[in-house]
C-alpha cells in the first residue's frame, strides 16, 4: 500500500461496475472534505482488495457508500436506525454518529438497491468491528483509518505496517491505535471495537 503505489492508480476504480454512480450518490450526501475522504478510502481499498484478491466491484462499493450518511444529525440519524429496526445500544444513543455504518449500508440497501453482501456488511461494521466480521470489511476498517488524506501519524504508521508486515498487522495496529485516538478524546470505546481488537489478536487468518 505505499503511497506511490495509491497515486499511480489514477482513478483506475471509476470503471468498475455502478462506481460512478455510488460516487455520485455520496458526493450528493457529504461535504467536501468527506466526499475526498471517501475517495481516499475507495483507492486505499481498492489496493488492498486486489492484495486479499477479493472482488474490486465490492470494494469499491464499500468504499463509496461506508460514510454516504455521516453528515446526518443526531435525531436523523436515530430516527434513521429505529425506521431500518437498527438495535440501538446506550452509548449509540449517546453518540449517534456510531450508528452512521448501520444507517448506511440499510441506505444503500434500499436506495440503491445494494444486494452485494459483502459490502454491506463492510459497511454496516466499518465504524467499530465486530468478532467475525468478513474480509472485505476488515479491510474497509483499515482503509478507512490509514488512508493518506488523515492527519495523524498513525494513519501512515499503519501503512507502514502494512507494507513491512502485511494485513494482518496492519488490521491489528489500527484496531489499536483507533481505540487510543478514542480514549485520548475522553470518550467511551464501542465495546465492540475492544472485542473485535481481541478477536484479531486470536491470530484469525486472512
Amino acid at each position: 500500500m505505499a503511497d506511490t503505489r495509491l497515486a499511480r492508480l489514477n482513478g483506475e476504480w471509476r470503471r468498475v461496475p455502478r462506481a460512478l454512480e455510488f460516487a455520485e450518490f455520496a458526493r450528493q450526501r457529504v461535504g467536501l472534505r468527506r466526499y475526498q475522504h471517501t475517495i481516499s478510502v475507495t483507492q486505499t481499498l481498492y489496493v488492498i482488495a486486489q492484495d486479499l484478491e477479493l472482488s474490486s466491484t465490492s470494494a469499491v462499493a464499500a468504499g463509496l457508500l461506508h460514510d454516504s450518511c455521516k453528515g446526518l444529525k443526531n435525531d436523523v440519524m436515530l430516527a434513521e436506525a429505529d425506521r431500518y429496526g437498527i438495535p440501538v445500544t446506550d452509548l449509540q444513543r449517546e453518540r449517534p454518529s456510531l450508528l452512521h455504518g448501520h444507517v448506511a449500508a440499510e441506505v444503500c440497501r434500499i436506495e440503491l438497491a445494494l444486494d452485494d453482501a459483502d459490502a454491506f456488511e463492510a459497511i454496516y461494521w466499518h465504524v467499530t468491528g465486530r468478532p467475525g466480521l468478513g474480509l472485505l470489511g476488515r479491510a474497509l476498517f483499515l482503509a478507512d483509518f490509514s488512508e493518506p488524506l488523515r492527519n495523524h501519524p498513525a494513519s501512515a504508521a499503519a501503512r507502514e505496517v502494512y507494507d513491512a508486515q502485511g494485513f494482518d498487522a496492519a488490521l491489528v495496529y489500527a484496531a489499536e491505535a483507533k481505540m487510543t485516538f478514542v480514549e485520548n478524546k475522553g470518550v467511551t470505546v464501542d465495546p465492540r471495537t475492544r472485542a473485535f481488537h481481541e478477536w484479531l489478536l486470536a491470530d484469525v487468518p486472512s
